[in-house]
């Protein structure tokens, strides 16, 4: 028989015998991976997550002014504002499986009283609705805004 022709059976066996080598060595390196039981809690630190991993842990959000202006924001692309005591929040992702969680702004030199409530319109965003106490439409002294996904 020369060296460089397998029979069929032959290379079945050394094929098999190949992949269980390295089914092993991914069992072996498996079981030396730390769980998480073996972590103590409260020591993995934000800086021992992936970057992609930390990304999403930050909370998306939109601080905006009654004039509509953003103060500030995370994933937010645009604020449009319906009519009044309405406001589209739009994401830069979809928000269908978030909860919108939204609370009247005031200021030291602007309080503001009143009640809002949130609902997704379409993909990626949010309306929130404002209004005053007598549950009139009322744009207030702005809103705060938080999508948790």
């Amino acid at each position: 028989m020369r060296s460089d022709r397998f029979t069929p059976r032959l290379r079945t066996v050394v094929i098999a015998g190949l992949a269980a080598l390295a089914a092993g060595a991914g069992s072996a390196t498996a079981a030396s991976l730390v769980t998480s039981s073996q972590i103590k809690n409260g020591t993995i630190k934000e800086v021992d997550l992936k970057a992609g991993y930390r990304e999403q842990l930050k909370p998306w959000f939109a601080k905006v002014d009654p004039a509509g202006k953003l103060l500030a924001s995370r994933h937010v692309t645009a604020i449009a504002h319906v009519k009044a005591g309405y406001w589209d929040v739009t994401f830069n992702r979809s928000v269908t499986r978030c909860a919108g969680v939204a609370t009247v702004r005031g200021t030291g030199s602007n309080e503001y009283y009143g009640f809002i409530t949130t609902y997704m319109p379409a993909d990626k965003v949010i309306r929130v609705v404002l209004r005053d106490p007598a549950g009139k439409p009322s744009d207030g002294a702005g809103f705060n805004l938080v999508s948790s996904c």
